[in-house]
């Protein structure tokens, strides 16, 4: 469907590709079985994890093509990066079949317009660049389409067939090449990186020739407008990220000459958008200002004359858009921790809700008659289901090692914060209860996001795992969260680790008066803005926290955005004043500060190629505790890593790091601190005896 996409990075090697003629599910594998032994969950079950990813309908509603994101298995000798994204094509319900396999990363999958083919952007084999690729709808190999000087980032194939539109990364200069071989590799900050391009192939004729369309700016996706005379690229006036989260704007360009025809002019973020059969109309989700955190409101407009009309608003957030062949506008809802799908006439006005409950959907599409969406649930990483009238069927079973797994309660948790506000989390119990338990409170980034009552284990956010091992765990949705209304996501703006850190201590407290908590044994972790909070509770509220593990977060509020790439985004929907105005303010509301006062053992973890919060901000955090503080602190560092850990070595090092911090200071109450080796990690790596105590 005609959206803006997420961006991802494809940059995976290929060890094994192909169509696995054995990949059809039976519908009998759709079904429970009989009887099952089961056992909780462990991190190791984290390399069983696969997560349907980007649906997309054929033209007929025939086919729906997505990808199928997996770990790499880097224990059983696959070689160590991000998850592989995988190739998938369902036909009905439990026949799907894997189309392209191996250590790749598809993303951008589309149909061409005449059905018959799939395309899809990826690495493969000996690729230089992420290149464009097809394969039959029936299966076979894949062909490379084209490949350009640097990577094809988004594509629009022309109604016709005969040309495709791309974004592609800037190439790279050779003399720069060669110089950077002989040592002359300095780089001039924020100077030296170039905008992406725009260009254009046929695919009759002449196609290994790129004709570039100039545009002004950085344009980073693109949709093709029905009708064929124009395009829909999103374009921000730099390639830094500052600009791309803050000035992205939808250009209407010609399909011709890239001349610009219209501009649709948001006050603040943009997310997901989509236009009517006839090219005319368009439904955008955007921020209601440039002080909005995040593009959840939905508006409507003309192609030609693109003001905003508010079509959707409420205390929710729009996730998702398609426009239906009918007429009827579908969207993707996410309110608190539940979803729905709703329809809604031109006007806005809603004709039909269908909620998921005991489950959430995270992406839809739309075509040929059919709806399908990505969903999970707490016991169910995401997969396909197809909607037919006010149900969804599921389609794929990718997961079937979770029959064997038992899996812990997990619902939605409400209390009252101590100035009335009413906040909302995703709570899940432990498997097995004696007494009051520990608590693992699991706080997201942002803090423009919000947690779901969906399949809510990962690295990170090991909610399963941890109920295996006797933990309740909270994910609050916290003041500045999404999914209840601009409102609520502006209550945390100028007011850093005020309220919105306070409903924390106030869930723990909702949560030791229900009799099910511990109040002596409360950990914390989050990363980014979670990391903020879990360095705020190590330090100001450390009486509240026996343990904090702190990933890729802010200490110092004032070196922060010194260093960081998103200055603006910083100000605009976050500090509301720059720290010059008032340097002590910001001061006030910096971990480091009152690490003099810590007794929270403090786990620190960062990637020290981290461009959003500066490693910098990590190394702060440790000197202050390891000179000020009175607790333990340990800081662990991933040199091939970003902001979060991409790679399946240095997930799983923090997954195994995480929980055995926890586990020492929190559930098992003990003294010191735990081993710097990780004994179980290094005995599955390099395949040695298991330790007896795991």
């Amino acid at each position: 469907m005609p959206r803006l996409p997420r961006f991802s990075s494809a940059c995976a090697l290929v060890m094994s590709l192909g169509l696995m003629s054995s990949g059809l599910l039976s519908l009998a594998a759709l079904a429970p079985p009989a009887a099952a032994q089961t056992r909780p969950m462990d991190i190791t079950d984290l390399l069983n994890v696969r997560q349907v990813l980007s649906p997309v309908v054929s033209p007929d509603g025939k086919y729906v093509a997505y990808a199928l994101s997996k770990m790499r298995n880097v224990f059983a000798g696959a070689p160590d990066g991000p998850a592989d994204r995988h190739l998938y094509v369902a036909t009905a319900a439990g026949e799907t079949r894997a189309y392209v396999t191996g250590h790749v990363v598809v993303t951008g999958i589309q149909f061409s317009p005449d059905g018959t083919h799939i395309t899809f952007l990826a690495r493969i084999g000996t690729d230089a660049r992420v290149s464009l690729y097809q394969i039959p709808v029936d299966g076979g190999g894949p062909q490379r389409l084209y490949q350009h000087s640097g990577d094809i980032l988004d594509y629009i194939w022309s109604e016709d067939g005969s040309s495709i539109t791309f974004v592609a990364a800037p190439s790279e200069n050779p003399d720069t090449t060669k110089l950077v071989e002989k040592g002359f590799n300095a780089k001039v900050y924020e100077e030296s990186v170039q905008p992406n391009g725009l260009w254009r192939i046929s695919t009759k004729e002449r196609a290994g020739f790129a004709e570039q369309i100039k545009v002004d700016g950085h344009p980073s996706s693109i949709t093709a407008v029905p009708g064929g005379k124009l395009m829909a690229v999103a374009i921000a006036p730099t390639p830094h990220v500052d600009d791309h989260l803050m000035k992205r704007r939808i250009h209407f360009l010609s399909a011709k000459n890239g001349k610009v025809k219209s501009v649709i002019k948001t006050p603040g973020k943009i997310a997901a958008f989509a236009l009517s059969p006839d090219g005319r109309s368009f439904v955008l989700a955007a921020g209601v200002d440039q002080h909005d955190p995040a593009a959840t409101t939905l508006y409507s407009g003309s192609v030609s004359k693109p003001t905003l009309n508010l079509l959707r608003s409420g205390p929710f957030a729009v996730m998702d858009v398609d426009w239906l062949s009918d007429g009827r506008i579908a969207t993707l809802i996410q309110e608190g921790e539940a979803s729905r799908l709703e329809f809604l006439s031109s006007d806005g006005t809603v004709t039909a809700q269908i909620p998921q409950n005991g489950r959430v959907a995270h992406m839809i599409d739309a075509a040929g008659g059919r709806i399908v969406a990505s969903i999970s649930a707490p016991n169910m990483p995401r997969e396909l289901f197809v909607f037919d009238g006010d149900t969804a069927q599921r389609w794929s079973n990718h997961n079937s090692w979770t029959r064997s797994r038992a899996f812990a309660k997990a619902e939605s948790f409400a209390y009252t914060a101590r100035d009335g506000q009413s906040v909302s989390g995703v709570l899940t119990y432990p498997l097995k209860k004696k007494g009051r338990v520990p608590l693992l409170l699991m706080v997201h980034g942002g803090p423009e996001a919000h947690d779901s009552n969906g399949w809510n284990t990962s690295y990170g956010d090991p909610a399963q795992i941890a109920a295996g091992q006797g933990y309740a765990s909270f994910m609050p949705n916290y003041r500045g969260s999404t999914g209840r209304g601009t409102a609520y996501s502006k209550q945390h703006q100028g007011d850093y680790a005020g309220k919105e850190f306070n409903d924390l201590v106030d869930g723990i407290k909702a949560l030791v008066e229900t009799g099910l908590v511990d109040e002596k044994r409360v950990g914390i972790t989050g990363g980014s803005y979670g990391g903020y909070a879990s360095a705020w509770a190590a330090t100001k509220l450390t009486d509240h926290f026996a343990a904090a593990v702190m990933f890729v977060g802010i200490s110092n509020q004032i070196s922060k955005f010194g260093t960081t790439d998103i200055p603006n985004e910083m100000y605009l929907v976050h500090a509301r004043q720059w720290p010059w105005e008032n340097w002590q303010k910001m001061l006030d509301v910096s971990p480091v500060t009152y690490a003099g006062r810590s007794k929270t053992a403090t786990l620190i973890l960062h990637g020290l190629q981290d461009t959003r919060v500066h490693p910098s901000q990590s190394y702060e955090m440790y000197r202050h505790l390891k000179l000020r503080g009175k607790a333990p602190v340990r800081f662990v560092t991933y040199p091939n890593e970003g902001h979060g850990n991409r790679n399946a070595a240095a997930q799983l090092d923090y997954a195994y790091r995480l929980m055995r911090w926890m586990n020492h200071f929190v559930r098992d109450q003990k003294e010191g601190v735990p081993p710097m080796k990780i004994d179980v990690l290094e005995a599955l790596a390099l395949g040695k005896e298991l330790p007896r105590s795991r």
